[in-house]
């Protein structure tokens, strides 16, 4: 009787405790719990945490060349998206993941410092230095997806349209970047004189 009594008591006392002093009690650390695994989970992709989102506006400067390289430059100069592809082999029209075809894909971000003022256009014969200029952060894609969704021309050159999402970059430090979406259209790649 006596631990009853002395259990009531302890119950009575938390709860006017929890009205006045708002004491937690598990199930609110458990709704808590909850509210952060899902903060959490919005910034992993496919199981990857993500430490860095970015995305490349409509000023972004985009370029192309050789068989295939395109590149897309943020008007800040922060940022630079490379892809490389051997076109004859990964799949056209369709979207594939870029996991599949990591032979034939290279994907790399590289991050500026924020006074960079200067990124060379990827199909440059003279590429300008400046003595300031410090050397990016290169992130390289581990995960995504990619469509080449357009095709102009069967002779170099020619022009390519394609789209990729959820891109999942990884640098030696092990830091991730995610490139939601991003999109090229008709850039003309291939050699060409000029």
């Amino acid at each position: 009787m006596k631990k009853t009594f002395l259990a009531f008591v302890v119950i009575v006392i938390l709860l006017s405790c929890k009205q006045k002093t708002g004491i937690v009690f598990p199930a609110q650390w458990q709704n808590d719990t909850l509210q952060q695994t899902a903060k959490a989970k919005a910034n992993i992709v496919n199981n990857l945490a993500i430490d860095n989102t970015y995305q490349f506006d409509s000023t972004a400067i985009v370029s192309g060349c050789g068989m295939v390289a395109l590149q897309k430059i943020s008007k800040d100069y922060r940022y630079e998206l490379i892809i490389e592809l051997i076109l004859d082999s990964i799949p056209k029209y369709k979207q594939f993941s870029i996991v599949d075809f990591r032979d034939h894909i290279k994907i790399t971000l590289n991050q500026y410092s924020k006074d960079n003022k200067l990124i060379n256009d990827i199909c440059t014969d003279t590429p300008v230095y400046s003595k300031d200029q410090k050397e990016p952060i290169t992130f390289t894609a581990i995960e995504g997806l990619m469509t080449i969704t357009n095709i102009d021309g069967k002779h170099s050159p020619f022009k390519i349209s394609l789209t990729t999402n959820n891109l999942v970059f990884q640098n030696a430090d092990k830091e991730t970047f995610l490139l939601p979406k991003e999109e090229f259209k008709d850039v003309l790649v291939g050699w060409y004189a000029g």
